[in-house]
Protein backbone atom coordinates (compact mmCIF):
# COMPACT_ATOMS: atom_id res chain seq x y z
CA UNK A 1 0.00 0.00 0.00
CA UNK A 2 1.47 3.70 -1.06
CA UNK A 3 2.00 6.05 1.89
CA UNK A 4 0.17 8.56 2.14
CA UNK A 5 1.38 12.23 2.49
CA UNK A 6 1.22 13.99 5.36
CA UNK A 7 -1.67 16.60 4.44
CA UNK A 8 -4.00 13.41 4.05
CA UNK A 9 -6.36 13.21 6.89
CA UNK A 10 -8.65 10.26 7.11
CA UNK A 11 -12.44 11.42 6.28
CA UNK A 12 -10.30 12.61 2.36
CA UNK A 13 -11.41 10.27 -0.76
CA UNK A 14 -9.46 8.00 -1.86
CA UNK A 15 -6.21 9.15 -3.19
CA UNK A 16 -5.81 7.93 -7.09
CA UNK A 17 -2.73 9.32 -8.94
CA UNK A 18 -5.31 8.78 -12.26
CA UNK A 19 -8.40 8.50 -13.60
CA UNK A 20 -11.36 6.91 -13.05
CA UNK A 21 -11.70 9.11 -10.17
CA UNK A 22 -13.58 8.01 -7.44
CA UNK A 23 -16.26 10.59 -9.00
CA UNK A 24 -16.73 8.65 -11.92
CA UNK A 25 -17.25 5.70 -9.54
CA UNK A 26 -19.71 7.45 -7.89
CA UNK A 27 -21.20 8.59 -11.26
CA UNK A 28 -21.85 4.77 -12.51
CA UNK A 29 -23.48 3.82 -9.17
CA UNK A 30 -25.85 6.52 -9.19
CA UNK A 31 -28.90 4.16 -11.09
CA UNK A 32 -28.53 1.54 -8.15
CA UNK A 33 -29.84 4.71 -6.31
CA UNK A 34 -33.40 3.63 -7.70
CA UNK A 35 -33.65 1.35 -5.04
CA UNK A 36 -34.36 3.96 -2.16
CA UNK A 37 -37.97 4.27 -3.61
CA UNK A 38 -39.17 0.78 -1.74
CA UNK A 39 -36.18 1.23 0.89
CA UNK A 40 -37.62 4.59 1.97
CA UNK A 41 -41.16 3.91 1.63
CA UNK A 42 -41.76 4.20 5.18
CA UNK A 43 -40.09 7.04 6.21
CA UNK A 44 -41.27 8.63 3.09
CA UNK A 45 -44.91 8.08 3.64
CA UNK A 46 -44.11 9.83 7.63
CA UNK A 47 -42.61 12.78 6.00
CA UNK A 48 -45.38 12.87 3.16
CA UNK A 49 -48.05 13.36 5.90
CA UNK A 50 -45.75 15.86 7.73
CA UNK A 51 -45.57 17.96 4.42
CA UNK A 52 -49.49 17.68 4.44
CA UNK A 53 -49.97 18.58 7.63
CA UNK A 54 -48.04 21.54 7.36
CA UNK A 55 -49.71 22.79 4.49
CA UNK A 56 -53.68 21.69 5.30
CA UNK A 57 -52.51 23.60 8.58
CA UNK A 58 -51.76 27.13 6.88
CA UNK A 59 -48.04 26.60 7.51
CA UNK A 60 -45.40 26.50 4.61
CA UNK A 61 -42.80 23.87 3.95
CA UNK A 62 -39.73 24.57 3.16
CA UNK A 63 -36.23 23.14 1.72
CA UNK A 64 -32.91 24.17 2.78
CA UNK A 65 -29.32 23.18 2.14
CA UNK A 66 -25.86 24.69 1.40
CA UNK A 67 -23.55 24.31 -1.49
CA UNK A 68 -24.89 21.11 -3.60
CA UNK A 69 -27.28 20.91 -1.07
CA UNK A 70 -28.37 23.82 -1.98
CA UNK A 71 -29.51 22.80 -5.42
CA UNK A 72 -30.53 19.64 -4.41
CA UNK A 73 -33.19 21.42 -2.23
CA UNK A 74 -34.35 23.47 -4.79
CA UNK A 75 -34.92 20.56 -6.98
CA UNK A 76 -36.86 18.92 -3.76
CA UNK A 77 -38.86 21.93 -3.12
CA UNK A 78 -40.00 21.59 -6.78
CA UNK A 79 -40.88 17.47 -6.17
CA UNK A 80 -42.80 17.82 -3.59
CA UNK A 81 -44.74 21.24 -4.98
CA UNK A 82 -45.66 19.42 -7.98
CA UNK A 83 -46.80 16.42 -6.34
CA UNK A 84 -48.76 19.03 -3.17
CA UNK A 85 -50.72 20.76 -6.57
CA UNK A 86 -52.06 17.52 -7.76
CA UNK A 87 -53.52 16.36 -4.06
CA UNK A 88 -55.10 20.01 -3.85
CA UNK A 89 -52.70 22.17 -1.97
CA UNK A 90 -52.59 25.61 -2.79
CA UNK A 91 -49.84 26.08 -4.93
CA UNK A 92 -46.61 27.97 -3.44
CA UNK A 93 -46.63 26.64 -0.24
CA UNK A 94 -43.56 24.28 -0.56
CA UNK A 95 -39.95 26.09 -1.23
CA UNK A 96 -36.33 26.39 -0.76
CA UNK A 97 -33.89 28.57 0.46
CA UNK A 98 -30.18 28.58 1.76
CA UNK A 99 -29.78 27.09 4.86
CA UNK A 100 -27.93 30.01 6.36
CA UNK A 101 -31.05 32.59 5.40
CA UNK A 102 -33.01 30.02 6.89
CA UNK A 103 -31.62 29.59 10.12
CA UNK A 104 -31.74 33.84 10.18
CA UNK A 105 -35.48 34.29 9.75
CA UNK A 106 -37.60 31.09 9.93
CA UNK A 107 -40.91 30.53 8.50
CA UNK A 108 -43.85 31.33 10.82
CA UNK A 109 -45.43 27.93 10.72
CA UNK A 110 -45.02 24.75 9.15
CA UNK A 111 -42.07 22.41 8.32
CA UNK A 112 -38.39 22.91 7.30
CA UNK A 113 -36.72 20.34 5.56
CA UNK A 114 -32.37 20.42 5.81
CA UNK A 115 -30.78 18.78 2.56
CA UNK A 116 -27.43 17.50 4.55
CA UNK A 117 -25.31 14.61 2.81
CA UNK A 118 -23.05 13.94 5.75
CA UNK A 119 -25.25 15.45 8.03
CA UNK A 120 -22.35 17.58 9.24
CA UNK A 121 -23.44 21.04 8.12
CA UNK A 122 -23.27 23.89 10.26
CA UNK A 123 -25.71 25.67 8.77
CA UNK A 124 -28.62 22.93 8.31
CA UNK A 125 -28.10 22.96 11.91
CA UNK A 126 -28.88 26.37 12.61
CA UNK A 127 -31.49 26.14 10.30
CA UNK A 128 -33.55 23.66 11.93
CA UNK A 129 -32.37 24.73 15.42
CA UNK A 130 -34.09 27.59 14.28
CA UNK A 131 -37.14 26.49 13.19
CA UNK A 132 -37.57 24.57 16.36
CA UNK A 133 -37.41 27.03 18.55
CA UNK A 134 -40.09 29.13 16.51
CA UNK A 135 -42.24 26.02 17.12
CA UNK A 136 -42.29 24.17 13.60
CA UNK A 137 -41.37 20.78 12.41
CA UNK A 138 -38.08 19.42 11.23
CA UNK A 139 -36.66 16.66 8.74
CA UNK A 140 -33.51 15.90 7.26
CA UNK A 141 -32.77 14.28 4.11
CA UNK A 142 -29.25 12.34 4.19
CA UNK A 143 -26.92 10.30 3.31
CA UNK A 144 -25.53 9.89 6.89
CA UNK A 145 -26.46 6.84 8.84
CA UNK A 146 -26.78 7.08 12.85
CA UNK A 147 -26.94 10.06 14.31
CA UNK A 148 -25.18 13.34 13.21
CA UNK A 149 -25.30 16.64 13.92
CA UNK A 150 -28.55 17.80 11.71
CA UNK A 151 -30.46 14.81 12.77
CA UNK A 152 -29.96 15.64 16.61
CA UNK A 153 -32.15 18.41 15.48
CA UNK A 154 -34.52 16.52 13.05
CA UNK A 155 -38.00 15.24 14.27
CA UNK A 156 -38.10 12.53 10.77
CA UNK A 157 -34.73 11.66 8.93
CA UNK A 158 -34.93 9.64 5.94
CA UNK A 159 -31.44 8.18 4.97
CA UNK A 160 -30.31 7.17 1.00
CA UNK A 161 -28.38 4.20 1.42
CA UNK A 162 -25.26 5.41 -0.57
CA UNK A 163 -22.61 7.87 0.43
CA UNK A 164 -20.83 10.19 -1.55
CA UNK A 165 -16.99 9.25 -1.69
CA UNK A 166 -15.71 12.57 -3.45
CA UNK A 167 -16.06 15.75 -2.49
CA UNK A 168 -16.73 16.80 -5.75
CA UNK A 169 -20.32 15.86 -5.09
CA UNK A 170 -22.54 13.30 -7.53
CA UNK A 171 -24.53 11.15 -5.43
CA UNK A 172 -25.43 13.80 -3.13
CA UNK A 173 -27.02 15.82 -5.26
CA UNK A 174 -28.96 12.48 -6.97
CA UNK A 175 -30.17 11.01 -3.68
CA UNK A 176 -31.69 13.82 -2.35
CA UNK A 177 -34.13 14.43 -5.21
CA UNK A 178 -34.80 10.55 -5.54
CA UNK A 179 -35.89 10.64 -1.86
CA UNK A 180 -38.16 14.05 -2.85
CA UNK A 181 -39.88 11.71 -5.59
CA UNK A 182 -40.68 8.76 -3.06
CA UNK A 183 -42.15 11.52 -0.78
CA UNK A 184 -44.03 13.10 -3.69
CA UNK A 185 -45.17 9.50 -4.41
CA UNK A 186 -46.61 8.88 -1.19
CA UNK A 187 -47.96 11.82 -1.04
CA UNK A 188 -50.15 11.64 -4.31
CA UNK A 189 -50.70 7.83 -3.45
CA UNK A 190 -49.45 7.42 -6.95
CA UNK A 191 -46.71 4.24 -7.99
CA UNK A 192 -43.40 4.89 -8.42
CA UNK A 193 -41.77 2.31 -10.46
CA UNK A 194 -37.89 1.41 -9.26
CA UNK A 195 -37.58 -0.16 -12.84
CA UNK A 196 -38.41 3.05 -14.40
CA UNK A 197 -36.80 4.95 -12.55
CA UNK A 198 -33.70 2.98 -12.89
CA UNK A 199 -34.07 2.35 -16.31
CA UNK A 200 -34.08 6.78 -16.46
CA UNK A 201 -30.82 6.77 -15.08
CA UNK A 202 -29.37 4.16 -17.02
CA UNK A 203 -30.97 6.35 -19.85
CA UNK A 204 -28.97 8.96 -18.65
CA UNK A 205 -25.47 7.37 -18.14
CA UNK A 206 -25.91 6.26 -22.24
CA UNK A 207 -24.86 9.66 -22.77
CA UNK A 208 -21.58 9.23 -21.98
CA UNK A 209 -19.70 9.62 -25.71
CA UNK A 210 -22.13 13.10 -26.12
CA UNK A 211 -20.44 14.54 -22.70
CA UNK A 212 -16.82 13.67 -23.45
CA UNK A 213 -17.19 14.96 -27.05
CA UNK A 214 -18.77 18.36 -26.14
CA UNK A 215 -15.99 18.36 -22.94
CA UNK A 216 -13.06 18.32 -25.92
CA UNK A 217 -14.53 21.05 -27.65
CA UNK A 218 -15.27 23.07 -24.54
CA UNK A 219 -11.73 22.91 -22.96
CA UNK A 220 -9.85 25.57 -22.83
CA UNK A 221 -11.91 28.31 -22.57
CA UNK A 222 -11.25 30.90 -19.88
CA UNK A 223 -14.79 30.95 -18.74
CA UNK A 224 -17.59 28.78 -18.75
CA UNK A 225 -21.43 30.21 -18.87
CA UNK A 226 -24.58 27.96 -17.74
CA UNK A 227 -28.09 28.62 -18.78
CA UNK A 228 -31.60 27.99 -18.47
CA UNK A 229 -35.09 28.49 -17.00
CA UNK A 230 -37.57 27.13 -15.46
CA UNK A 231 -36.16 23.84 -13.66
CA UNK A 232 -33.44 23.69 -15.52
CA UNK A 233 -31.86 27.13 -13.60
CA UNK A 234 -31.01 25.30 -10.54
CA UNK A 235 -29.72 22.42 -12.52
CA UNK A 236 -27.37 24.83 -14.22
CA UNK A 237 -26.10 26.74 -11.16
CA UNK A 238 -25.20 22.99 -9.88
CA UNK A 239 -23.25 22.39 -13.39
CA UNK A 240 -21.34 25.41 -13.10
CA UNK A 241 -20.66 24.50 -9.25
CA UNK A 242 -19.13 20.85 -10.38
CA UNK A 243 -17.37 22.63 -13.15
CA UNK A 244 -15.28 25.18 -10.36
CA UNK A 245 -14.78 22.42 -7.96
CA UNK A 246 -14.13 19.76 -10.53
CA UNK A 247 -12.39 21.48 -13.32
CA UNK A 248 -11.18 24.34 -11.36
CA UNK A 249 -12.08 26.78 -14.20
CA UNK A 250 -14.55 29.95 -13.83
CA UNK A 251 -18.29 29.34 -14.11
CA UNK A 252 -21.18 31.66 -13.99
CA UNK A 253 -24.80 30.72 -13.87
CA UNK A 254 -27.66 33.05 -16.02
CA UNK A 255 -31.61 32.66 -16.13
CA UNK A 256 -31.87 32.66 -19.87
CA UNK A 257 -33.67 35.80 -20.03
CA UNK A 258 -31.10 37.64 -18.20
CA UNK A 259 -28.25 36.19 -20.19
CA UNK A 260 -30.16 37.84 -22.90
CA UNK A 261 -30.80 41.03 -21.48
CA UNK A 262 -27.24 41.69 -21.03
CA UNK A 263 -26.51 40.71 -25.15
CA UNK A 264 -23.64 38.88 -23.90
CA UNK A 265 -21.35 41.92 -23.19
CA UNK A 266 -18.99 39.96 -21.38
CA UNK A 267 -18.78 37.04 -24.13
CA UNK A 268 -16.42 36.07 -26.54
CA UNK A 269 -14.53 33.74 -28.37
CA UNK A 270 -12.95 32.68 -24.70
CA UNK A 271 -16.76 32.13 -23.14
CA UNK A 272 -18.31 28.71 -23.33
CA UNK A 273 -22.11 28.74 -23.22
CA UNK A 274 -24.30 25.76 -22.19
CA UNK A 275 -28.28 25.44 -21.92
CA UNK A 276 -30.09 23.52 -20.47
CA UNK A 277 -33.66 22.78 -22.33
CA UNK A 278 -35.41 19.95 -20.16
CA UNK A 279 -38.13 21.37 -18.34
CA UNK A 280 -41.65 19.59 -19.68
CA UNK A 281 -43.51 22.86 -18.72
CA UNK A 282 -43.92 24.77 -21.89
CA UNK A 283 -40.79 23.21 -23.24
CA UNK A 284 -41.31 24.15 -26.80
CA UNK A 285 -41.17 28.41 -25.93
CA UNK A 286 -37.95 27.52 -23.45
CA UNK A 287 -36.45 25.53 -26.52
CA UNK A 288 -37.13 28.40 -29.01
CA UNK A 289 -35.83 30.92 -26.66
CA UNK A 290 -32.71 28.65 -26.14
CA UNK A 291 -32.05 28.84 -30.23
CA UNK A 292 -32.00 32.29 -30.00
CA UNK A 293 -29.32 32.67 -26.91
CA UNK A 294 -27.34 30.13 -28.79
CA UNK A 295 -27.24 31.77 -32.23
CA UNK A 296 -26.44 34.96 -30.83
CA UNK A 297 -23.53 33.53 -29.08
CA UNK A 298 -22.21 32.13 -32.29
CA UNK A 299 -22.19 35.05 -33.13
CA UNK A 300 -19.73 36.20 -31.15
CA UNK A 301 -18.10 33.20 -31.19
CA UNK A 302 -18.86 31.88 -28.17
CA UNK A 303 -18.09 28.07 -28.14
CA UNK A 304 -21.94 26.54 -27.24
CA UNK A 305 -23.52 23.07 -26.58
CA UNK A 306 -27.04 22.06 -25.25
CA UNK A 307 -28.21 19.84 -23.12
CA UNK A 308 -31.94 19.08 -23.36
CA UNK A 309 -34.48 16.16 -24.53
CA UNK A 310 -35.33 14.71 -28.07
CA UNK A 311 -37.94 16.88 -28.79
CA UNK A 312 -35.99 20.16 -27.99
CA UNK A 313 -32.99 19.06 -29.60
CA UNK A 314 -35.05 18.50 -33.13
CA UNK A 315 -35.78 22.24 -32.78
CA UNK A 316 -32.32 22.94 -32.20
CA UNK A 317 -30.26 23.81 -35.67
CA UNK A 318 -27.36 22.17 -35.20
CA UNK A 319 -25.32 25.10 -36.36
CA UNK A 320 -25.77 26.99 -33.40
CA UNK A 321 -24.43 24.04 -31.06
CA UNK A 322 -21.36 24.21 -31.75
CA UNK A 323 -20.00 21.86 -29.78
CA UNK A 324 -22.64 19.11 -29.58
CA UNK A 325 -25.91 18.14 -27.63
CA UNK A 326 -26.26 15.57 -24.79
CA UNK A 327 -29.47 14.13 -24.72
CA UNK A 328 -31.35 13.99 -21.59
CA UNK A 329 -33.87 11.13 -21.28
CA UNK A 330 -37.69 12.09 -20.81
CA UNK A 331 -40.05 8.95 -21.58
CA UNK A 332 -43.15 10.28 -19.57
CA UNK A 333 -42.83 8.00 -17.01
CA UNK A 334 -42.01 9.90 -14.48
CA UNK A 335 -43.27 12.98 -12.58
CA UNK A 336 -42.10 16.23 -14.91
CA UNK A 337 -40.28 18.02 -12.28
CA UNK A 338 -38.74 14.51 -10.99
CA UNK A 339 -37.70 13.43 -14.79
CA UNK A 340 -35.61 17.18 -15.26
CA UNK A 341 -33.89 17.21 -11.59
CA UNK A 342 -32.75 13.85 -12.25
CA UNK A 343 -32.18 13.23 -15.91
CA UNK A 344 -29.79 16.75 -15.78
CA UNK A 345 -28.38 15.24 -12.64
CA UNK A 346 -26.13 12.58 -14.63
CA UNK A 347 -25.60 14.59 -17.34
CA UNK A 348 -24.16 17.54 -15.78
CA UNK A 349 -22.06 15.08 -13.91
CA UNK A 350 -21.13 13.26 -17.30
CA UNK A 351 -20.20 16.73 -18.81
CA UNK A 352 -17.74 17.41 -15.69
CA UNK A 353 -16.26 14.65 -15.59
CA UNK A 354 -15.56 15.11 -19.25
CA UNK A 355 -13.74 18.36 -18.77
CA UNK A 356 -11.73 17.00 -16.08
CA UNK A 357 -10.12 14.40 -18.34
CA UNK A 358 -9.12 16.96 -20.56
CA UNK A 359 -7.71 19.68 -17.98
CA UNK A 360 -5.72 16.27 -16.36
CA UNK A 361 -6.98 17.36 -12.78
CA UNK A 362 -7.84 15.44 -9.81
CA UNK A 363 -11.70 16.24 -8.96
CA UNK A 364 -11.81 14.42 -5.78
CA UNK A 365 -10.33 16.14 -3.25
CA UNK A 366 -11.31 19.56 -5.11
CA UNK A 367 -7.74 21.34 -4.83
CA UNK A 368 -7.10 19.87 -1.28
CA UNK A 369 -4.24 18.55 -2.63
CA UNK A 370 -2.41 21.76 -2.83
CA UNK A 371 -1.72 23.85 0.56
CA UNK A 372 -3.23 27.05 -0.36
CA UNK A 373 -6.48 25.84 -0.87
CA UNK A 374 -6.45 23.53 1.93
CA UNK A 375 -5.43 25.95 4.22
CA UNK A 376 -8.32 27.63 2.51
CA UNK A 377 -11.29 24.68 3.12
CA UNK A 378 -10.14 24.80 6.95
CA UNK A 379 -10.45 28.48 7.00
CA UNK A 380 -13.71 28.56 5.68
CA UNK A 381 -15.28 24.59 7.01
CA UNK A 382 -18.46 24.86 7.01
CA UNK A 383 -18.93 21.14 8.45
CA UNK A 384 -19.13 19.56 12.37
CA UNK A 385 -16.91 17.13 12.03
Amino acid sequence: MPTLPDWYLPYFPELRSGPPWVMEDMIEAEPGLARLIEELKEPAAQLAEAVRAACEGGGTVTVVGSGTAEHAAFGVADILDEAARETGIRPGTVSARESFEASLDPPGAGLVIAVSHGGISVAAVWALEAARAAGLQTALITSAPGETPVSAVADITLIAPLVDASFCHTVGYLAPLLTAGAVGAALTGSGLSTADIEAHLNAALAARTQARRVAADLHGVAVHLAAGSGADMHAARELVLKIEEGVRVPAAMRGLETLMHGHFVAADETTSLIVLVTDRRERARRADRAVLALRAARHLAVRTALIGTADVIERVPAEVASAGVILVPDDGKLPAALASRTGTALTLQLLTVGLVREAGVNPDLIRREQQRYREVSFMTETKLR
